[in-house]
């Protein structure tokens, strides 16, 4: 019977952690995180549910999550997870950002699921350097590498962004201008 493990890896220099699933069949209920999430697929088949959009996993995709996407992911067919990912805090992303587009704001991914076998090279040679701990001069350019072209191909700036809800948000705005003039 195939062991599963679940490892991570902060990692000091970076300040981003690294982790793998490996042999996982276990569904993840709707959740969130913090930070930003980019993952790769190895081996299995998921079902991804993010902000309300469906996705089927396979091996060699991109997960892109970002902060507060409420997100579902549950296993499809027998074949076990192995999964690697980054978690990324939002204050380590908006460096990065700067450094890498020379823009000071947040970017928010603009896919959820990506097919991209130069980004996915770049994502496995940065996760095995921190997950071995490695302290190499190459993985700052690894990493700012590996930012760049996600940022640059599945980003973009979170002002420009549009949310799904805005003509919902406005209008909840206008209810409560009109309702709650002058009781303050």
């Amino acid at each position: 019977m195939a062991q599963k493990t679940r490892s991570a890896v902060y990692d000091d220099t970076l300040h981003i952690e690294a982790y793998r699933f490996d042999g996982i069949i276990q569904s993840f209920p709707n959740h969130f995180h913090e930070y930003y999430v980019l993952g790769l697929m190895e081996e299995g088949n998921r079902r991804l549910t993010c902000r309300q959009e469906e996705y089927v996993l396979h091996k060699s995709d991109i997960v892109l999550l970002n902060p507060g996407d409420n997100h579902i992911c549950v296993q499809e067919g027998t074949q076990k997870l192995v999964y690697r990912g980054f978690n990324i805090s939002q204050e380590m992303m908006l460096d990065l950002s700067r450094e890498t587009t020379g823009i000071s704001q947040l970017p928010v991914f603009s896919r959820h699921v990506a097919r991209d076998g130069e980004i996915a090279h770049y994502m496995e040679t940065l996760h095995d350097m921190v997950m071995t701990r490695i302290c190499e001069f190459g993985k700052d350019e690894q990493l700012l590498f590996l930012l760049s072209q996600v940022l640059q191909k599945y980003s973009c700036p979170f002002t420009v962004c549009i949310p799904v809800c805005q003509d919902e948000i406005e209008k909840t705005c206008v209810f409560y201008r009109a309702t709650f003039r002058g009781t303050a």
